[in-house]
């Protein structure tokens, strides 16, 4: 018989988000930085490159573990264009006209939430459209429930205490975790959209 895998199903997906989170936050400024040469491009070619790079990382860990059985390069290339066109829609700034039009408060979760929900439609949508993707209402739901928790934990004591002592990364990691611990609840059975990951 085959052997038994060291981690599976639920928790080894899990450490691989957790790695890919890691290494996308680590590497974003960085990437973000090398391609400044690009000019008003650097920004997203920045995501795009360290989503990828988080996608290898968490796929090479996923392997040594036994949570998944081959490395997938699709989905090295589906999170690198998922973060680039994500962070590209959300600085036009869309979702944020969606929820002033709505006359939301910019003050409150339903503005980020809103925000967050109409940014991640339009680029599912905008995916979707040129086959790297498919569209799922339930990573609109996720980002529209993450953004105010992760708005929260951005204005919280703790992380103004962080960013005090130098330690923005923490605050950066744990929001980008929070969210993505929400798009696997709404997501359930333990499954793991790697491309909303990256994006987030």
């Amino acid at each position: 018989p085959p052997p038994a895998k060291a981690a599976c199903g639920g928790a080894g997906m899990i450490i691989m988000m957790v790695i890919a989170v890691v290494v996308t936050v680590i590497l974003k400024v960085p990437m973000t930085q090398f391609f400044n040469f690009m000019g008003a491009a650097a920004p997203y070619v920045g995501a795009a490159a360290a989503a990828a790079a988080g996608s290898v990382a968490s796929q090479a860990v996923g392997l040594a573990i036994g949570a998944i059985d081959e490395f997938d390069f699709k989905a090295v290339a589906k999170s690198a264009l998922t973060a680039g066109v994500t962070a590209g829609v959300g600085e036009l700034g869309f979702g944020a006209d969606m929820a002033s039009f709505l006359g939301v408060d910019a003050s409150s979760w339903a503005y980020q939430a809103i925000a967050a929900a109409t940014n991640t439609a339009l680029s599912q949508g905008l995916l979707s459209a040129v086959g790297a993707g498919s569209f799922s209402w339930r990573n609109v739901a996720a980002a529209g429930i993450a953004a105010p928790v992760v708005g929260a934990i951005g204005k919280s004591d703790w992380a103004a205490g962080m960013v005090a002592a130098g330690r923005g990364f923490d605050v950066n990691f744990a929001g980008a975790l929070s969210a993505n611990l929400v798009h696997v609840a709404v997501q359930g059975k333990g499954k793991v959209d790697f491309a909303a990951v990256a994006a987030n």
